[in-house]
């Protein structure tokens, strides 16, 4: 396989869980009850939620011709299964992949009592799971961003004293492929300029789908609002405004590689600006437009037949996101491309107590993520030290 690790597609549907990372001591098979929070019936993808020690953690994958599935005691098909049952999860993992081998109904969600939740609780907001990649011999930083369905800023940000053309060969990389939901509806496509990142909230309850995009320079930035989805064009032809045509040396360019437009073009209604296709891919992940929202090729031919003339967009401004897994809390932060914000610290801390979180947060871990802006989600939950944790002190 190259030398790189399976993993699951950051194309496909991305379901709303988090992988907490593994006991070193772990063995190659686990049986365990868990509960599904994630299921895809098209790409046969189960996430389930399962107890391990005194955490708790995710197993996910694509479920295979040879995984067992069963109910009452019999064979089962997928279609028996919701988000929400409780189950009885059999999985190996190996080299950082899981292999689910079989899943048992032990209790339907429309049968479990309803659970109660305090003040304090929110809605999951964490999806997909942070993974690794070994540098391969000629590969780039580019490279690697698109093969995981990343924008070049998610990598460099992470890395930035890293060589982008030439990284070392053999290096450990972290795949920041992980991402603290911005507020969407459903059916609704949310862009959150500061994190270059696009995400699309289906119609299926749960299910979001994020794409990595290229934006706005600071001379043309992507503009912020509530739009609709207007016109679709395949292979569409760029009318170039008049404020570009001396740039161009001419008035449009037609379909083909060479129109920046790509084969896709997805207008927001009452506006020039649109979603599209690009003829350079390394652009996505960088500020390179005059105000249209730009994707890698795949996405965009994929992304463009899931939308409907209408569809909601919102486009924000969010260098900072807060987010709940359970009773975890995480940030997220990015660096303050458009300069809009000014003092970082002071803008997420006033996150805090806009939503009166402040005593549950560990600040000192806090502190360091808005100082890192490297995109990936920390946990910033305060930790009150247990009664074991006491008597150890004490022995000591």
């Amino acid at each position: 396989m190259n030398g790189k690790i399976p993993i699951f597609s950051v194309f496909s549907a991305i379901i709303f869980t988090l992988f907490l990372g593994w006991p070193r001591e772990i063995e190659a098979f686990w049986l365990k009850q868990g509960k599904i929070t994630g299921l895809e019936m098209s790409s046969r993808t189960v996430v389930v939620e399962v107890p391990l020690g005194s955490q708790l953690y995710t197993v996910g994958g694509e479920l295979s011709t040879e995984t067992t599935l069963k109910k009452d005691g019999m064979k089962a098909n997928l279609n028996d299964f919701r988000v929400g049952d409780v189950v009885r999860v059999g999985w190996k993992k190996t080299e950082g992949m899981h292999k689910i081998e079989s899943l048992e109904l032990i209790a339907s969600a429309s049968d479990l009592p309803a659970k109660k939740i305090d003040s304090h609780s929110r809605v999951n907001k964490l999806i997909g799971t942070p993974q690794r990649h070994i540098i391969m011999k000629k590969e780039t930083l580019l490279d690697i961003a698109r093969q995981y369905g990343l924008g070049f800023n998610e990598i460099q940000d992470l890395y930035p004293h890293l060589d982008p053309w030439i990284p070392p060969e053999g290096m450990e990389l972290t795949i920041p492929s992980q991402w603290i939901l911005p507020e969407g509806g459903i059916d609704s496509i949310v862009i959150n300029v500061a994190e270059l990142r696009l995400y699309y909230f289906t119609k299926e309850h749960g299910i979001v789908k994020t794409f990595p995009i290229g934006i706005g320079d600071i001379e043309w930035p992507t503009p912020f609002g509530m739009f609709k989805v207007g016109d679709k064009r395949v292979r569409p032809t760029w009318y170039i405004p008049p404020s570009l045509r001396e740039k161009y040396g001419v008035k449009s360019i037609p379909p083909g590689p060479e129109n920046p437009l790509g084969d896709y073009w997805i207008g927001l209604g009452g506006t020039m600006y649109g979603i599209h296709g690009t003829d350079i891919p390394w652009s996505v992940g960088r500020l390179v437009t005059h105000g249209c929202i730009r994707m890698y090729p795949e996405d965009i031919r994929q992304f463009f037949y899931m939308i409907k003339p209408g569809t909601l967009v919102k486009i924000i401004y969010e260098p900072v996101k807060i987010g709940f897994l359970f009773e975890n809390i995480y940030v997220e932060a990015h660096r303050d491309i458009y300069e809009k914000i000014g003092d970082i610290a002071e803008y997420g801390h006033g996150l805090l107590r806009e939503m009166g979180i402040v005593e549950r947060v560990d600040l000192e871990k806090y502190q360091q993520a808005l100082e890192s802006q490297n995109g990936m989600p920390m946990d910033i939950t305060r930790r009150t030290p247990s009664l074991n944790d006491a008597h150890a002190e004490a022995e000591e």
